[in-house]
């Protein structure tokens, strides 16, 4: 039987609460109640009620409150001697203890419904409202009880000690994923846990208890042990934060819940978080609240003093040597991962160390270099650079975007793009900034090529933002005026696609023949191009782009003429690439990066696949 409700509080209230919410109104109208209608009425008999809502869930551990308005239905005698019927709302206060099982369930008041500004702590899914600014008290109030020592002076703070004083059970030793997805992992009730035996490639059922961390040890031997230490830290706010959330579940749906702590960040942006999930919710209080255990705010600044103050005068010269120096003692002191560390420095107001990369596994750095295939990907999801490269404003050379001006980019002998000595060395304003984003590509709905990555899990993929790239735009701005990509030869647009073709093949001084060699299109379509009435074909203007190696703008004009365009989809973009990323190469590599691709309606350039496309 479904469970009725739009929320776990009013499913909980339905299942459990029914009952002894109903018979605490029938006793309350039996004892001669007068809430319905006033003085002179008798012989009041409940008839039925419906829940309306609930509100003002605050939680306490195990404990909690809240408030359930029912509209009550019952029968009664009027001053008259006559039989009424009427609905009422009601305001019942309840509180109720969960912990594993139902331990107990009452009714400590009752009230004729009115409305109510107070607010509770916790959603009406039991997930606890933590903002990011009420954090760090959280964790104050956690290192409190547990372990007071690190609010007086800075210290490590032992993790494994204090989850075993907490009655929980750290075990290690279990492969959690084959792709090692997962760091570590939290049971809330007795269940069986699916392991992974790596040498022997065995998958294998492993009974563990309430309240049981398992921890990969992959963690220690891939990461760090701070990165161990962390993840128990993880662990630990689940069960402190959540342990009632995972209890509702499985008293509502008889299911096991296990909270994961994954090397993936939340895909959620600050200023979205009211789209995110309920375990959204839960994995962003562990990481914040984690994090902040292991580095307190009260001690922190103490400890970055005293290792400063150590550090030899001209390292402060180079800022970035600084913070990445800063990272490593302050990791190695604590126990931490380094990236903890750095992302405890940014909370803590340093910004500088946002653009610090500190090792592969830092996801949000930033990076200039992005190759070929990944280009693709980013230019499917982000029309803006999609905008950009289409219309010639940058172009792709030694794996960058480059503003296209000679001062920045310029061809070898072989006519390949090469960037300049001096956008090598001022990449911050000629080239386009990338966050390096870590993307599990099994969840990622299929973009990626199986080809290329049908044994990955995880990749680092470069993600476009506009706000990272004002440097580079006010540069481009600055040279608008020998902007390259207008040249007088591309500015007749009035002369027909047909004798563009003609004045390219002229100016290169190819014949047939090479024409072949190059397109891999047949003799009859070098005339069909050559023709004002032939109609030429989408792919077959692309394979001659491609063959005589056009840019990305002379290509968009080519199709223009002919009627066509690029639309934005995966395929055309694809073939965009494809014109955009491979100066100077033939069209060979660049049909080989098409077939790598292994996307659904993109093909190898050339005529006889591609006749009347």
């Amino acid at each position: 039987m479904p469970l009725n409700g739009r929320n776990e509080l009013e499913r909980f209230v339905d299942k459990y609460g029914y009952n002894i919410i109903w018979t605490a109104i029938t006793r309350r109208l039996l004892d001669g109640s007068n809430d319905f209608i006033g003085e002179g009425c008798t012989d009041f008999k409940p008839e039925d009620m419906y829940l309306k809502f609930t509100r003002n869930l605050t939680v306490d551990g195990c404990r909690f409150e809240f408030d359930a308005v029912y509209d009550v239905y019952a029968r009664y005698n009027d001053e008259y001697g006559e039989e009424q019927c009427q609905g009422q709302w009601f305001t019942f206060h309840c509180k109720a203890e969960v912990d594993d099982t139902l331990k107990a369930f009452e009714v400590t008041g009752i009230e004729v419904y009115a409305r109510s500004r107070k607010q509770g702590n916790t959603t009406q899914n039991f997930v606890p409202v933590i903002s990011k600014k009420q954090m760090d008290a959280e964790a104050t109030r956690f290192l409190r009880h547990y372990y007071p020592e690190a609010l007086r002076k800075p210290t490590k703070v032992p993790m494994h000690e204090i989850a075993c004083g907490m009655g929980l059970h750290v075990e290690f030793g279990y492969m959690l994923s084959e792709d090692f997805r997962f760091f570590g992992q939290i049971s809330f009730s007795d269940t069986a846990i699916r392991v992974f035996d790596p040498e022997y490639g065995m998958a294998e059922d492993l009974d563990v208890t309430r309240g049981t961390i398992l921890i990969d040890p992959e963690v220690y031997w891939e990461r760090s042990a701070g990165c161990e230490n962390f993840t128990i830290a993880h662990e630990v706010i689940h069960w402190e934060k959540h342990r009632l959330f995972a209890d509702i579940k499985r008293l509502l749906y008889n299911t096991y819940y296990v909270a994961h702590r994954c090397p993936k960040p939340a895909r959620v942006l600050w200023d979205s978080e009211t789209s995110w999930s309920d375990e959204e919710w839960l994995e962003w209080h562990a990481n914040g609240i984690g994090a902040r255990i292991l580095m307190p705010r009260e001690t922190l600044p103490a400890k970055i003093a005293e290792i400063a103050a150590d550090f030899p005068p001209g390292l402060f010269d180079d800022e970035t040597e600084y913070y990445i120096k800063l990272i490593d003692e302050l990791a190695k002191f604590y126990g931490t991962s380094r990236q903890t560390a750095k992302y405890r420095l940014r909370d803590m107001g340093y910004e500088e160390v946002n653009d610090i990369q500190i090792h592969e596994f830092d996801f949000q750095s930033y990076t200039y270099e992005i190759d070929e295939y990944k280009a693709y990907y980013e230019l499917c999801e982000n029309p803006e650079l999609r905008m950009l490269a289409g219309a010639g404003f940058f172009t792709y050379a030694d794996n960058h975007f480059v503003i296209n001006h000679e001062k920045c980019v310029e061809y070898d002998g072989d006519g390949v793009p090469r960037l300049t000595d001096f956008a090598w060395a001022n990449l911050d304003k000629c080239a386009l900034k990338f966050a390096n984003v870590r993307i599990n590509i099994k969840e990622s709905g299929g973009r990626f090529s199986d080809i290329l990555y049908r044994n990955k899990t995880y990749e680092t993929f470069p993600k476009y933002n506009s706000k990272d790239n004002s440097a580079a735009f006010e540069f481009a701005r600055e040279l608008a005026e020998e902007f390259t990509a207008g040249s007088s030869e591309r500015q007749r647009l009035n002369i027909s696609f047909s004798q563009s073709v003609k004045n390219i093949l002229e100016t290169k001084k190819i014949g047939a023949m090479e024409f072949q060699e190059r397109t891999l299109l047949s003799q009859a379509t070098y005339y069909r191009l050559r023709d004002d009435q032939s109609k030429p074909s989408f792919r077959s203007i692309l394979a001659f782009c491609a063959g005589m190696d056009l840019d990305i703008y002379r290509t968009g004009e080519l199709l223009g003429k002919a009627g066509f365009a690029f639309d934005g989809s995966e395929a055309h973009t694809a073939y965009m690439t494809a014109i955009t990323a491979f100066g100077g190469k033939s069209i060979d590599v660049r049909n080989e990066f098409l077939s790598k691709l292994n996307i659904r309606g993109v093909s190898p350039l050339g005529d006889d696949i591609s006749a009347g496309s």
